[in-house]
């Protein structure tokens, strides 16, 4: 009976196509990866591409080294002022665009405005050009008076007196305790001043900033009120080269000659972040390595007359016009990205005539002489916000013996004299406090010996 159920069962036996189960699909298979390149080949690849690096470096290198157009270009970089920062240079206290935001008027460095300011063109004499300057008054809670000094603003390269840090100086210098008159100005080229066909000069830079000088005597004259010139960076060479000028005999026959108005004589200067020259900023934010390999076309850089811009061979000139004693301020950063602490170092110690010893006399070390180089620590390439450079410059102008608005000076902050009262009053509150500490545990062994007795 069974083996007949099998043989049924083997008869109705179903199709396997039917009865057999889906066939599942088959997994993609992967990839085969591409064969491994030896270590020959990559060696071989990226020696191709860091020649080809090197070749293209060198190449724009030498193109920069060899046309005065480009050296010109990168020096003064006076085309990126032309779309940034976007600013009303006609009414600089508004600037509404910008007080609107002003979270991103500090992120983008815009300026929120600068009160008691006002807007003026200059007119350079025979070129027909004018140049856009802003004549900041001092801060109303300065004393009234009309012998407050005038201070000239030179900004540096890529910069125009829009910017917010310019902005922020300006306002340090026309309030307590300084409350100078401030007179920013904008190079040909730059910003809304005129656009002159070829490349920018030192001369130009210079013949501009005498214009201001001229432009801002006729204002100060009246008051025999003193003339002093503040340049960062690029226009601490424009800051010399106009105190030579106004230090030189044969300027005043010259300009007397042409019927033009004689420049002020300037009182004092101020620098931060000076240089040397512009071939040794280059040379300080290069590696050897590419000043080694451009060769001869590095001595072409910044090489000519028009764009040499040497603060040292000013500083002999100062000395052998008879300036030797103008009294200079300069400033600098330790960290310093642009212009390295080295350059301003030499600037001071080497390249500009020996001052005469100011003096200034203090509440806490009495009298004594002021350093010629204020260095921050760790201060970058704008350092007039920091507070010792503040106590630094007020010290200046009481050693010059120029105006200040003394009784606001604790505005500034930084003021020595509390700061060593406060530090004299923590030394005798420990030495106090480490006589009763010293008391109390004499006292202690005391009791402890008498109660072993």
């Amino acid at each position: 009976m069974q083996r007949r159920v099998r043989m049924l069962r083997w008869r109705r036996k179903p199709d396997d196509a039917a009865t057999a189960p889906a066939a599942t699909a088959d997994p993609p298979t992967p990839p085969t990866p591409p064969p491994r390149p030896s270590l020959l080949a990559s060696l071989l690849r990226f020696v191709r591409r860091a020649t080809f690096a090197a070749l293209l470096t060198y190449l724009a290198a030498a193109c920069v080294c060899l046309s005065p157009t480009l050296q010109a270009e990168a020096l003064f970089l006076h085309r990126v002022t032309h779309a940034w920062p976007p600013c009303d240079y006609d009414h600089p206290e508004l600037n509404v665009t910008f007080a609107a935001y002003p979270r991103l008027s500090r992120l983008l460095e815009l300026s929120e405005g600068l009160p008691n300011t006002r807007a003026h063109r200059v007119p350079l004499d025979g070129e027909g050009v004018s140049l856009g300057v802003w004549h900041t008054r001092p801060a109303n809670e300065c004393a009234a008076g009309d012998s407050r000094p005038w201070v000239l603003h030179l900004h540096g390269n890529g910069e125009t007196r829009c910017r917010a840090k310019t902005a922020r100086k300006t306002q340090i210098l026309a309030r307590p305790p300084f409350c100078s008159n401030v007179v920013n100005l904008d190079y040909r080229g730059f910003a809304d001043s005129s656009h002159t066909a070829g490349a920018l000069t030192g001369a130009g830079l210079l013949a501009d900033a005498e214009a201001a000088l001229r432009w801002l005597h006729t204002r100060a004259a009246p008051t025999r009120a003193p003339v002093m010139v503040y340049g960062h960076s690029l226009g601490s060479h424009v800051a010399l080269a106009a105190a030579a000028a106004s230090c030189s005999s044969s300027h005043a026959a010259a300009a007397a000659a042409a019927g033009r108005t004689p420049l002020p004589r300037v009182v004092a200067v101020m620098l931060e972040g000076a240089f040397t020259s512009p071939a040794d900023v280059a040379a300080t934010m290069l590696p050897e390595a590419v000043r080694w390999a451009l060769g001869p076309l590095w001595a072409r850089l910044f090489a000519t007359p028009e764009l040499e811009l040497s603060s040292s061979k000013l500083g002999a000139r100062l000395a052998a016009l008879g300036c030797a004693e103008l009294p200079i301020f300069q400033s600098h950063g330790s960290h310093d990205p642009t212009v390295a602490l080295r350059l301003g170092v030499e600037l001071a110690r080497d390249h500009l005539p020996p001052q005469r010893r100011l003096k200034v006399q203090t509440h806490v070390n009495g009298l004594r002489e002021l350093q010629p180089l204020t260095v921050v620590p760790r201060g970058g390439h704008d350092v007039l916000e920091e507070k010792e450079v503040q106590q630094a410059l007020y010290e200046f102008w009481l050693a010059a013996e120029l105006p200040l608005h003394r009784p606001q000076w604790s505005d500034v902050g930084n003021n020595r004299m509390r700061r060593a009262q406060e530090r004299m009053m923590q030394e005798k509150l420990a030495k106090e406090e480490a006589a009763r500490a010293k008391a109390k545990e004499k006292k202690k062994k005391k009791t402890k010996k008498k109660t072993v007795d």
